[in-house]
This record gives C-alpha cells, structure tokens and sequence, in this order.
C-alpha cells in the first residue's frame, strides 16, 4: 500500500530506505543521557550487512522473518541456533567469531 505525500509516494521500500538513511546519520539506538553500555565484543554492523546476515541464516533455515536489517527476537534467536552447533557461545550476539563462522 503506497501513500501520496508531499508530491511522492511512500511505500514500504521507501520507508526501509528512510530508516537506514537515518541511522546512518544518527547514533543508534539513542540512549539519552544514559551511560553507555558494558561493552559485549559485539561488532556494530549497517542495515545491508545486518540483512546479509538474515539471508545467510534464512539459506540455513534457521530464521524465518522478513529481511529488513532489524536484528530483533526471531534474527537473535536464529543466531543463536547457529552458534550453538558451531561450537561458539550461544548468547545471540554478533561477535566478530560469529560473522567470520558466517562468512559475513
């Protein structure tokens, strides 16, 4: 479903290319003025890496939503199906042993 805004149309593409676009731009997630967080080995991937990573995991049949480059539940919970039978620490995040078992 597409809406006339502003003289163009928005779509869902067109809202998935507004996001990245944004998160590029700002520091993601906004924390306030929260202190940062411990640090977990996690590497910080861009939206079209993160998508890599669900289409690898989807090929593997351990994920199955959409390929939106938001690493949320169901990325996590394939993630961690994927470390566990390739012998790394199953805790679900993306640690540079990970992408490299990945091939990301």
């Amino acid at each position: 479903m597409t809406k006339r805004i502003n003289g163009g149309t928005i779509g869902l593409q067109d809202r998935f290319n507004w996001l990245e676009k944004v998160q590029s731009l700002v520091a993601w997630p906004l924390t306030g003025n929260a202190p940062p967080p411990p640090p977990l080995n996690e590497v910080s991937l861009s939206i079209p890496q993160l998508k890599s990573v669900q289409l690898k995991l989807e090929a593997l049949g351990l994920y199955d939503g959409s390929i939106d480059g938001i690493f949320g539940a169901r990325s996590r919970a394939g993630l961690k199906a994927f470390q566990a039978a390739n012998g790394l620490t199953a805790n679900g995040r993306l640690t540079q042993p990970t992408l490299d078992k990945l091939g990301v």
